[in-house]
């Protein structure tokens, strides 16, 4: 394999990285803010599939990664029957719209983060170029 065929690999594996942090954050968000609101997760879960890849059970919490890993999912108590006690479907309508609204939150509060540390105005502000500035100003007012 020549240098290109490399580089175009290696723009796959980025893109594949990006889209598997992406779905951890926004599973992450599902995950804090169902525990915030007292709804027990069942399983956290990266990727889709049977065979898992790894597997632990960690404070009532199953997390697992599977061979398929373009997805995930986060499994909460009671998302199926209603007659669950601290269940999801059980809670009050503001609870369930955080729980589902966090995921998207977060991925947001990512895109906002990644945006700050590529423009770097995280450490040195935004940079104003005052020159280009001034003569589209002197264009506009006369």
């Amino acid at each position: 394999m020549n240098g290109f065929t490399w580089l175009i690999i290696l723009e796959y594996l980025y893109f594949w990285a990006i889209i598997m942090v992406s779905i951890l954050i926004h599973e992450l968000g599902h995950l804090i803010v169902a525990l915030w609101c007292g709804v027990p997760v069942e399983t956290f879960c990266i990727g889709f599939g049977k065979p898992i890849l790894w597997k632990r059970k960690w404070k009532g919490i199953t997390w697992q990664v599977t061979p398929w890993l373009l997805g995930g999912y986060t499994s909460l108590h009671g998302e199926t029957n209603i007659k669950k006690k601290k269940g999801f479907l059980a809670q009050r309508w503001s609870k369930k719209v955080a729980i589902l609204l966090a995921g998207v939150t977060m991925n947001f509060l990512l895109a906002c983060i990644c945006y700050l540390i590529m423009y770097r105005s995280i450490i040195t502000g935004l940079k104003i170029d005052f020159a280009l500035m001034s003569v589209f100003l002197q264009k506009i007012l006369p």
